[in-house]
This record gives C-alpha cells, sequence and structure tokens, in this order.
C-alpha cells in the first residue's frame, strides 16, 4: 500500500467526503494499529521490521487522516481507532530498538503532538456523554493511551500544543464535570446502571492518570482528578446507589486508584509544591471517607451491607496506611478526624438511624485508624486517645440493642474495633484485672455470645483471650470462669456454626489450656457424645464433634511437648475412626492434629513410635479410601522426618507409599479417573520420597524400579496434555528426582535404568508441553521444565539429545527445535534463561500449530 498507493489515505478521504461511511477505513486502520505488533502474527522479524519502518514512514499521513475522521465525527469508531494508534507508539520501540523512535519519556509525544487536535471541540461533548456511552468509553481509552506519551509537564516549548496541560486539560476538566453531575444523572433520564457503567469508564480514566508523574506535577490537573477520585467515592460507596463491593468492583477500583495516587506522590522527588499537592489530596481523602462510606439510612435487613461494610472497613486501613506510611503528619490527621467525627457522633440522638448510621461510621473509621496506627506507629507507642475513649464507650454500644439490621452492623463493628486493636491489647498494657481489661473480657464475651454473633465477633473473643492467656492462667479465679463460658460456647446449646465454634476452641481456648494443661473437662464431653465409629448412621454429628477436639488439641501447645503426644495416645481410636470414615472434613482434622503434635515432638523418641502407628492409618486411607487428605498427611509425614531416621523405619515407609501406587497405577494409567487433587497428592509424594533429604527412603523406592516405571509412563502421559500448573510442576519435578541419584553408587544402576526406560515418554512429554500445552506459559512451570531438561540433558548427554531430534522432527520443528538443543549443550546455561527461551519456544510453536489447525 505505501508503494503503489502513495496517498491512499487522503484520496479515500476526499472521495469519500463528509457524508460517507467512515467505518470500514476506520477499521482497517485500527487494525493496521495493531496486528502488525502482534506476537501471534507469525512473520519472519526482518519482514515485520521492514513493514513497520514502512509504516513508521506513512503514519503522519495515517494520523492527519485519524485527525480529519474525528473533526468530521467524533465517536466510538474514530476515537478507537486514534487511541489504538496512540498504543501503537510504544510497540515501535520494541520492535525497533535501534531505530530511535520518539518514545515516552522526553517531553510531549510526537504523535501526540500531531493528534492533540481531536483533543479539543467535538470530542468534549463526547466526555459529557452526550453522544452516548460507547463513545465515552472510546474517549477514555483516547486518553488512557495518552497520558503514557506524555514525559514531564513542564516541557519549554514554544508551541503550546506540546504542552500536556494544554492537550488533555480540556478532556479531563470535561470528564470531571460529568463526574460532578454523576449522582444527579438518573433524574436526566439516564439508567442507574448506566451510572455504574459511567462510573466504571471514569475510574479508568483515574487510575491511568494518577499512574503517571504528569498529573502528579500538574497544578492544574491533579486537583481536578482528585476532585474526580473524591466524587467517585461517594457515587461508588454504600450511600451511592451504584454498587457496595469492595472485591474488584466500583468502589475497590476507587480505593486502587488512591493508593496509586499515593504510592505515585511518594516515588517523586519531594519539592514544595508536590508536598502541598499531596497535604491537599490528603485532606480531601480524609474529609471524603467518612461521608462516602457510611451505611443507608434504610439499611436492608439481609447480610448483604454487613458483609459490604466490614470489607470497607478493611479497604480504608489499606488506604490509610498506604497514605501515612513515612508520614507521622499524616497519620496525626487521621487521629483527630477521628476525634471531629466522635463529636459530631455524640450530639446525635442515638434512637434514630441518623444517629445510628453516625456511630456506625465512627466504629468503622476507628478500626481503620487503629489498623493503620498499628502498621505505621512502633510497638511501644500508646494507643491514641480517640481510640481508648471509643474503646470505653464499647459497653454503651453494646447495650444499645436497636432494631434490625442496626443490632447486628453495630455489634460487627464493635467487634472490628476490638480486633484492630489487637497490637495494644497485652497483659502488660491492660491487665486482665484492670478497668480496661475487664471491660474487653466483658464486652468480647457479650459479643461472641449474641445471638446475632457472627466472624467478626467470635474473632474479637479469640484475639482477648489468647493475648491475656498467660495473665489468666495465673489467676484461676478469672481463669476457671473463662474456661467455662468458651466451653459452653464451643459445645453448648446456641446459634453458633461449626466454624465458629472451631474457631474459638482452636484461637481462644487452646492458647488458655495451653497454659492450664488441663483438656479433659472439655474433651470428656465429646468423647461421650462421639464415639469412634464409622457407622454411617449419626456420621455426620459425630464429624462435627471430631472436628472440635481435634482441632482444639492440635492448637493447644503445652509447656512438655510430649503431653501432646500422650493426648494423641488416649485419642488414637477417634484418629482411626476418623482416617476411615467417608468424610474429607473428618480426616482434615484428624491429619491437622497428627501432623501439628508431631512437627512439636519429632526430636523425641516416642514421636517414632507414633510414625509406625500411624503411617499405615494414612496410607491405607489413601490407597483404600482415596483420600487426597491422607495422601497429603503421608506426604508432611514423610517431608518431617527425612524418610525415616533408620534403614527399618525407611524400609517401612517405602512399603507403604509403594502399596499406594500399586492400588492407584490402574487408574492411574487413565489419569482422569483420578481426582485431580489426589493426583497432585500421589507425584508429591513420591517426589519428596526421592528428594536428596531422604536418601535412606529413595534408596529403598529405588529398589523396585518396575513400580517406578509402571508410574513415569502415565505420568509423562500426563504432561502431554496437562492443563493444571500443580500437575505439570510436581510431574516435572518427579522426573527431576533421578539424575541425582546417578551419583551414588547403591542407586546408580536404578536411576539410568529408569532414565533409559523413560527417557522416551520424557521427551515427548517435554515437546507436547512445549508445542500444544498453554500451561508452560505459567512462569513456575516453565522454571520447573527448564531445570528438569537441564539436569536430564547433563545426565543422559547425547542419548537425550537423540531423542529430543527425533521428537521434534516428528512434530516438524527441527529447525526451530535446533537452537534450543544448542543451549542446552551450552554448560552455562542458567535455569532462568531456559526457562524464558522456553516461553518465547512456546509462544511461537504453539501458533503456529494454531494456524496449521486453521488451515
Amino acid at each position: 500500500m505505501c508503494d503503489t498507493w502513495p496517498n491512499a489515505l487522503p484520496a479515500a478521504m476526499t472521495q469519500l467526503g463528509d457524508k460517507g461511511d467512515l467505518l470500514p477505513l476506520l477499521e482497517f486502520l485500527q487494525a493496521l494499529a495493531e496486528e502488525p505488533f502482534s506476537r501471534r502474527l507469525l512473520v519472519d522479524g526482518s519482514r515485520r521490521s521492514r513493514f513497520l519502518l514502512a509504516l513508521l514512514d506513512r503514519q503522519p499521513v495515517i494520523l492527519a487522516a485519524l485527525v480529519e475522521a474525528v473533526r468530521r465525527s467524533a465517536n466510538e469508531a474514530t476515537l478507537s481507532a486514534a487511541a489504538a494508534w496512540l498504543r501503537a507508539q510504544s510497540l515501535y520501540e520494541e520492535w525497533l530498538p535501534m531505530i530511535g523512535v520518539d518514545a515516552p519519556g522526553r517531553g510531549v509525544h510526537s504523535a501526540l503532538t500531531t493528534l492533540s487536535p481531536i483533543f479539543q471541540g467535538e470530542v468534549l461533548r463526547v466526555a459529557k456523554l452526550e453522544c452516548g456511552l460507547p463513545a465515552l468509553e472510546a474517549s477514555a481509552a483516547l486518553v488512557a493511551a495518552a497520558l503514557p506519551l506524555v514525559g514531564s509537564a513542564f516541557v519549554p516549548d514554544t508551541d503550546p500544543r506540546r504542552l500536556p496541560d494544554r492537550i488533555l486539560g480540556p478532556l479531563l476538566a470535561a470528564l470531571g464535570e460529568l463526574c460532578r453531575g454523576l449522582q444527579g444523572m438518573p433524574h436526566a433520564g439516564v439508567q442507574p446502571t448506566d451510572a455504574a457503567d459511567v462510573a466504571g469508564v471514569l475510574l479508568t480514566v483515574l487510575h491511568s492518570a494518577f499512574s503517571l508523574p504528569l498529573t502528579l506535577c500538574s497544578e492544574s490537573l491533579l486537583p481536578v482528578l482528585t476532585e474526580m477520585g473524591v466524587r467517585l467515592l461517594v457515587v461508588t460507596g454504600p450511600r451511592g446507589g451504584v454498587e457496595v463491593d469492595v472485591e474488584g468492583g466500583l468502589l475497590g477500583r476507587a480505593f486502587d486508584a488512591w493508593e496509586v495516587l499515593a504510592n505515585g506522590l511518594r516515588s517523586e522527588p519531594s519539592s514544595a509544591s508536590l508536598d502541598l499537592a499531596a497535604a491537599t489530596a490528603y485532606a480531601q481523602l480524609l474529609c471524603a471517607l467518612p461521608v462516602a462510606l457510611k451505611l443507608p439510612l434504610d439499611l436492608p435487613a439481609d447480610q448483604g451491607p454487613k458483609a459490604a461494610a466490614w470489607g470497607v472497613r478493611g479497604r480504608i486501613a489499606q488506604v490509610l496506611t498506604v497514605w501515612c506510611s513515612g508520614a507521622p503528619q499524616r497519620q496525626g490527621e487521621a487521629v483527630a478526624k477521628l476525634r471531629e467525627l466522635q463529636v459530631q457522633s455524640g450530639s446525635a440522638a442515638l434512637d434514630t438511624a441518623t444517629g445510628l448510621a453516625d456511630l456506625e461510621m465512627v466504629l468503622t473509621f476507628g478500626s481503620a485508624v487503629a489498623e493503620m496506627c498499628a502498621s505505621t506507629a512502633e510497638m511501644e507507642s500508646e494507643l491514641p486517645v480517640p481510640l481508648t475513649h471509643l474503646l470505653m464507650g464499647l459497653p454503651r454500644v453494646i447495650a444499645l440493642q436497636p432494631a434490625e439490621p442496626w443490632a447486628s452492623v453495630l455489634e460487627a463493628s464493635a467487634a472490628e474495633l476490638i480486633c484492630s486493636l489487637d497490637t495494644w491489647i497485652s497483659s502488660d498494657r491492660y491487665p486482665p484485672t484492670g478497668e480496661v481489661g475487664r471491660l474487653l473480657l466483658t464486652c468480647s464475651f457479650q459479643l461472641a455470645s449474641s445471638p446475632r454473633a457472627t466472624a467478626p465477633a467470635i474473632e474479637s473473643l479469640c484475639v482477648v483471650v489468647s493475648n491475656f492467656s498467660g495473665a489468666l492462667a495465673q489467676r484461676p479465679e478469672l481463669a476457671e470462669p473463662c474456661c467455662r463460658r468458651l466451653t459452653d460456647l464451643c459445645i453448648g446449646q446456641n446459634p453458633l456454626g461449626a466454624t465458629s465454634r472451631e474457631r474459638a476452641a482452636r484461637s481462644a481456648l487452646a492458647p488458655l489450656l495451653s497454659r492450664l494443661e488441663e483438656v479433659e473437662a472439655f474433651v470428656a464431653p465429646l468423647r461421650s457424645a462421639a464415639p469412634p465409629s464409622a457407622d454411617p448412621a449419626g456420621l455426620v454429628q459425630r464429624v462435627v464433634l471430631w472436628r472440635l477436639f481435634f482441632n482444639l488439641l492440635a492448637s493447644t501447645e503445652p509447656a512438655r511437648p510430649e503431653l501432646s503426644l500422650e493426648w494423641l495416645s488416649q485419642h488414637w481410636p477417634w484418629m482411626e475412626a476418623a482416617l476411615g470414615c467417608h468424610s474429607e472434613s473428618a480426616c482434615e482434622a484428624a491429619v491437622t492434629l497428627l501432623t501439628s503434635v508431631l512437627s512439636r515432638t519429632r526430636n523425641s523418641e516416642a514421636s517414632q513410635s507414633v510414625l509406625l502407628q500411624a503411617f499405615p492409618v494414612l496410607a491405607q486411607s489413601a490407597a483404600e479410601r482415596g483420600s487426597a487428605t491422607a495422601l497429603q498427611g503421608v506426604v508432611s509425614v514423610t517431608r518431617m522426618f527425612r524418610g525415616g531416621t533408620t534403614t527399618e523405619a525407611a524400609n517401612f515407609m517405602a512399603q507403604h507409599i509403594l502399596a499406594i501406587a500399586r492400588r492407584l497405577l490402574p487408574s492411574l494409567a487413565k489419569a482422569q479417573d483420578l481426582p485431580p487433587d489426589l493426583l497432585a497428592a500421589l507425584l508429591e509424594a513420591f517426589t519428596v520420597a526421592l528428594a536428596p533429604r531422604c536418601k535412606l527412603l529413595a534408596s529403598q523406592l529405588m529398589a523396585s524400579p518396575e513400580i517406578l516405571a509402571a508410574l513415569l509412563q502415565p505420568v509423562c502421559g500426563l504432561l502431554c496434555n496437562c492443563a493444571s500448573p500443580r500437575l505439570a510442576c510436581w510431574s516435572l519435578m518427579l522426573l527431576d528426582r533421578f539424575p541425582a541419584w546417578l551419583q551414588h553408587a547403591e542407586t546408580a544402576a536404578s536411576a539410568r535404568k529408569l532414565l533409559e526406560i523413560s527417557l522416551p515418554w520424557a521427551c515427548e512429554a517435554f515437546l507436547s508441553l512445549l508445542s500444544s500445552a498453554p500451561v508452560v506459559r505459567d512462569t513456575e512451570v516453565s522454571q520447573t521444565l527448564a531445570q528438569a531438561l537441564i539436569s536430564i540433558h547433563r545426565a543422559m548427554g547425547s542419548s537425550f539429545t537423540a531423542a529430543m531430534a527425533r521428537g521434534l522432527s516428528a512434530l516438524g520443528l527441527q529447525e526451530e527445535g535446533g537452537f534450543l538443543l544448542q543451549q542446552l549443550a551450552d554448560s552455562g546455561l542458567t535455569e532462568e534463561t531456559l526457562a524464558e527461551a522456553l516461553r518465547d519456544a512456546a509462544d511461537a510453536w504453539q501458533a503456529e500449530e494454531l494456524r496449521k489447525l486453521s488451515a
């Protein structure tokens, strides 16, 4: 086109005229800005470079045509095409690094200067939503593409068009005007769903703008953008009527933008103007947060708004922490803002929805300030005075008992406040016998015992009791009532769910019992109510109780570790029942108890007898029931004891691991017959057992090469069509284990035999991963593959090279694969270098395979 029709674009524009349909031409121009730079386009590199040079030479004509197209009609198609060409500018640098193309960082990019007229006139109407939402989205994409092409906001130049404020300022101001009117949009005939879409578009612009030095240095642009950020916090907050969602929703994106701004301001060199801009932006944020995040007065009775409110609280703390990191003055400003909110709330009537919403906001903001202070202040620092006042007022909050849903919301906020004070809750600062200590214990028990108690209430009780456990244990008159109340919460008649009961047992009762070393009073009723039987009748109820005392025993850490082994032996019938029943939930709790106790006592002689008792039960559960949890327990115990400290113990463990393999091998031959988690655990078990640190166990396993060979063949077959990074990594790590055992005389013969048998399978698997499995693009998978290739190549030498060459020839990749084999022959090759080369090869080979399939 460039050679045979030099005036193609001007001629086309003239021929179409003002009334002609520009859409086909614009689609062509947009494709011309995107496809030549795509790595999916499989062309010779030199041909691509020549084409891009010719395209660069004709770019001024193309950009001029786009300016003319936007002048005629600023719509979705014209603005999208212009944005595509702005995005393409950085790609020239990537594909033509030696040409010296105009690039960001040296003032305003020449392409942006050429396209500057499109940022005026009709596009401002688009930015005010006068041309519809698709056109608005295109204008936002135009801004996002233009911002990276500006280096500094103060580039001296006689041409005013090259001043970035002049180019982007009017369009950003128009978007800001749209944002100011966002809450009134439904009254102008725009649906609320459109308001959410508009907010999403504006947040995209905001995030892009806050990511670049241009906006941070611009005295005219930054105020417009921070005002937009404040308005979007209000619109996307609980009272905005758009969305209350902090996990990837609009409000979460608004918080993200403010965090980006804080990080950007911190990374810029300090100056008086920049410091003033940062202080102003932070003051705007502090004023906006309480207004934006206050709950609506007509709060629905369902659980959704409460959950959203708790999520909001967490993000407030995160945003404040980002802004206050390394800035003690800002921390003081946040504390002062909390004091101001307390004063305002104190004058509100608490028998109205307005007063309750204000109180909830104070508690929520107080929790955020506490978490921020805890993450930025010294451990010895005192609790700020406003937080102390808030803490001392908790009994009044709990005693309010307003109608639902405010009762649940306030209790949850009060519990979250206690949790946020974790750093300051200690027996040294607040003894349990003192005023504040008694208040914390009373309030946390009241919240956890409430019929409305949820996760935050249980968590607050866990924080207080675990932090006071040492002091409580020294005062029986305090410890005994606490134990009784905790026991009643965990096993008594109350509305708490099983998860909350387990949490209370693990994190509140267990720390206290660890000091007292008295678990019998709690466990005895559970043993009586849930005998060790695998009978399906009543199993669900028994599993709940088993999990409860298993979690308690696992979390209790007595001063004498051997006591844990005694508890484990005492409850072994229940352990066997849990591992043998058809409940992965019970099995998981039993495995957790076993591994927790053994990890604390593995240096004790008594732990060896527990190992010999537990290993067969775990192996039987894994082999006969196909329990992935039990097999994971085998892995953990194997890793913990390094495959056994004696030959007898290693042989004992090897026999059970091989028994698992024999039982699962028929299903392993058809990998899809095994659940993915069970298959991954099986691969991990052999990978861990064959690790160098498990020398005795590995030697025993290598003495059975026929079973290992029967394992390796389906493992290699699995790799050919693997879609799971976890399975791919464990399969590759297992193959990588065998070369190391060539260095040991007692295992060298078996290791070489296994490598020779499995070499064709392994090479086929490696090449299949590269040519057809997208999972190889995963960084961890490519690094594990690189490690396996290097170790097997160094172990097998020419045999491996010949096997790989045959596989490459069968795939028609002799030329492409030749470079890979040359790299492997380099003795200085590193895993990181090879992994990067493998990812590039996979991109090219798989794209070529797709092209062949399409053809």
